[in-house]
């Protein structure tokens, strides 16, 4: 029972030295803050994912969960965003092997055509993992904005496509990046 009692008390110390000390700054961000202080991040030219902080997260409200619809003619599956515009537009998205993983074709001639910021709204995409395939092929620079989303799984995407993703009031349950 003393064994318990003295680890709790050496805990409780590291912890309250930790929670003291001063926010470090890491090499090439010009400022960043401590969690005690208001959190600052001055984004580089490298973060190309934007993330955003602790203050512009977690989302709201009822979701509809995230149902593809079976495009007949394409034989690929759909959902419908809204564009830069306001204007309903459609990803078109094909199913992987596992059932549960949906790549955004770029290969596609109709995802050629998008441009600009693509927006998803209050769509929950628990257990399911949206990818995106064949980026190599995209002419225009497209920005996949999410707001409101919960996700099971979301990777970051590779620095020099034209394809950019952010995220707006949404929840991760798994984050891999490491531009973020």
């Amino acid at each position: 029972m003393k064994k318990k009692r003295k680890l709790s008390v050496i805990m409780a110390a590291l912890c309250t030295v930790a929670m003291i000390m001063p926010g470090r700054v890491s090499s090439g961000v010009n400022k960043a803050y401590g969690a005690d202080e208001k959190v600052k991040i001055e984004y580089q030219e490298q973060d190309l994912n934007v993330i955003p902080d602790k203050y512009n997260t977690g989302t709201k409200g009822e979701l509809e969960y995230f149902k593809p619809v079976l495009d007949s003619k394409s034989k690929c599956y759909t959902v419908t965003a809204k564009n830069s515009k306001n204007e309903d537009v459609k990803l078109y998205l094909k199913l992987s092997g596992d059932e549960v993983t949906y790549y955004i074709d770029f290969s596609n001639d109709e995802n050629k055509k998008l441009s600009g910021e693509i927006v998803l709204s209050n769509i929950n995409f628990y257990k399911t993992n949206i990818r995106t395939k064949e980026e190599d092929k995209l002419v225009n620079n497209i920005t996949l904005v999410f707001k409101n989303c919960r996700f099971e799984y979301v990777r970051t995407l590779y620095p020099d496509s034209k394809f950019k993703a952010k995220f707006y009031n949404c929840s991760f349950y798994n984050f891999n990046g490491s531009n973020s």
